[in-house]
């Protein structure tokens, strides 16, 4: 099988924020929990297909400690440049996709 778009939507935020929100504490059992699954479309050779795909819960408190770590000098960023980077550009090909209301080509990398 030969993959040649991958694609996931979120329709939503991020859970935690409900989460905080309604008084439960950062690490606790349902915290950062997202009882809705992800939609993950993945354009192959032989069509499109559809998939669900888990979401896996937040954490926003080890976030920000690898930040201070980060920050510190005593542990790798947690989201490097390189990452920050794809993710920005996935969300302007996304922007540039609904503007010229067609599916664009994702590049590799």
């Amino acid at each position: 099988m030969t993959v040649n778009t991958a694609l996931g939507v979120r329709l939503r935020l991020d859970s935690q924020e409900d989460s905080l929100k309604a008084g439960e504490r950062p690490g606790g059992p349902c915290c950062g929990a997202d009882k809705q699954d992800g939609v993950l479309t993945l354009i192959e050779d032989s069509g499109r297909r559809v998939a669900s795909q888990p979401t896996l819960p937040g954490n926003y408190p080890a976030y920000y400690q690898g930040i201070h770590g980060a920050v510190r000098g005593a542990a790798p960023n947690p989201v490097p440049a390189e990452e920050a980077i794809r993710v920005m550009e996935l969300i302007e090909l996304g922007i540039k996709s609904t503007e010229q209301r067609k599916t664009l080509p994702v590049k590799n990398g």
